[in-house]
């Protein structure tokens, strides 16, 4: 399992693989968003990125965002990461290019 921390304002993807890393617990929030993949489907995947209704601004509320990924493999975990970049990317320019960094 994959935890990957997308920061709007900062743009910025951090990838998390232990569930205790205490940078998980700094960065969460109180109502913090988090969407949860276990199932490697494409449409789904897709439907939930391209959706109007999931939104990044630099407010309280909207400027980040956690993923959970959970498949079978790592190079898949790492994969579905990547569509979701370029799929948020085609709404949110400065998210195309952001950099991805491995946390632990």
């Amino acid at each position: 399992m994959i935890y990957v921390y997308i920061n709007y304002p900062n743009s910025g993807f951090t990838i998390h693989r232990s569930a205790s890393c205490p940078q998980i617990r700094v960065s969460r929030k109180e109502g913090q968003r988090i969407i949860r993949i276990n199932v490697p489907d494409q449409n789904e995947i897709q439907a939930t990125f391209t959706k109007k209704t999931l939104k990044f601004a630099s407010t309280k509320e909207l400027n980040d965002l956690w993923l959970e990924i959970s498949v079978e493999l790592p190079e898949l975990e790492d994969g579905i990461l990547s569509f979701i970049r370029e799929l948020l990317g085609t709404r949110y320019k400065r998210l195309i290019n952001a950099p991805v960094r491995r946390h632990c």
